[in-house]
């Protein structure tokens, strides 16, 4: 054999067995963090307990301190993964698609379950936005009034959740989407992530988070299907835009649009009901997604390791 392939070969093998091990350490650390975080609110309190509602914050950031260490493992910069990158458009979809999601769920809920209230309501002379909303404006608004009401909250609400969903993205969506999707392929790769993320979760949708009527079965198959559903819509952010921030302003904007929408509400006549709208909504703009990551299937995604002494 030559011996130049044969140093080629050692070295392109040990690289995919030292990106291998970083991506199995990202996991464990992640999951490792998080779900130690999420026992000890099982034990000190549960959802209404205090440690809960200043811990949760702080374990949306433990897949970017996995992606800190997997990355040291590699020999890649972590950095890279912050850096500010892409186009408008995945940024625009990353606020809007959520918002509409959300609001549309919200009206089918109300009307086929009757539940509510509702965002806004159609009155004389404008529509009537409730002050307890999460809407800056509330009052009767004009049709533009109530369109700058809503552009301006989305905005508004999108940078807010997105602070605190950066340190998961940097995690799923930087580090360990390029590396799945490189090994298996976009679909499979996404599918990965997805299950991943929900399951990330599991503790405290154990405890009734997200689905309370349903806790086994929202940790075990609801929320499941719309983490695999919200890989490939943040999925295609990520590839669309080149880096995490769309991805990062997408899953903010899912977070504060269905607390403050969709499940501030009453179910009306049927709990589960409002469930299945809520997770088949979701799936519909993750079918959606699948064709527009087709042109993504052969992107070369992870970085070079950094020299090494």
């Amino acid at each position: 054999m030559h011996p130049g392939r044969s140093r080629t070969g050692s070295g392109a093998g040990s690289l995919v067995a030292r990106r291998g091990g970083a991506v199995l350490r990202f996991v464990l650390v992640a999951y490792g963090l998080s779900w130690a975080g999420q026992i000890a609110i099982w034990v000190y309190g549960g959802l209404e307990g205090r440690l809960f509602h200043w811990l949760a914050p702080l374990l949306m950031f433990t897949p970017a301190l996995a992606a800190l260490l997997a990355c040291r493992k590699e020999g890649t910069s972590f950095l890279e993964l912050l850096r500010l990158r892409g186009r408008a458009a995945p940024l625009i979809a990353a606020v809007l698609v959520p918002l509409a999601t959300a609001l549309v769920t919200a009206f089918a809920i109300a009307g086929w379950l009757g539940g509510g209230p509702t965002p806004w309501a159609r009155v004389a002379g404008g529509f009537a936005v409730p002050a307890s909303g999460p809407f800056l404006w509330s009052g009767v608004l004009s049709l533009p009034s109530l369109l700058a009401d809503v552009v301006v909250t989305a905005v508004w609400l999108a940078i807010v959740g997105g602070i605190l969903a950066v340190g998961e993205e940097v995690g799923w969506r930087g580090y360990l989407q390029p590396r799945l999707c490189s090994r298996f392929g976009i679909y499979p790769g996404l599918l990965a992530v997805g299950l991943l993320w929900a399951f990330w979760h599991l503790p405290l949708l154990l405890l009734g988070y997200v689905f309370p009527a349903a806790p086994v079965t929202g940790a075990l198959l609801l929320f499941p299907s719309i983490g695999i559903a919200v890989s490939y819509f943040f999925g295609w952010l990520r590839e669309a835009s080149g880096g995490i921030w769309a991805p990062v302003l997408g899953h903010g904007s899912y977070n504060a649009f269905f607390s403050t929408l969709v499940f501030s509400m009453s179910f009306g006549r049927s709990t589960w009901g409002a469930y299945l709208i809520i997770v088949a909504l979701t799936l519909a703009t993750g079918v959606l997604s699948v064709p527009l990551l087709r042109r993504y299937s052969n992107k070369a995604r992870v970085p070079s390791a950094a020299p090494t002494s």
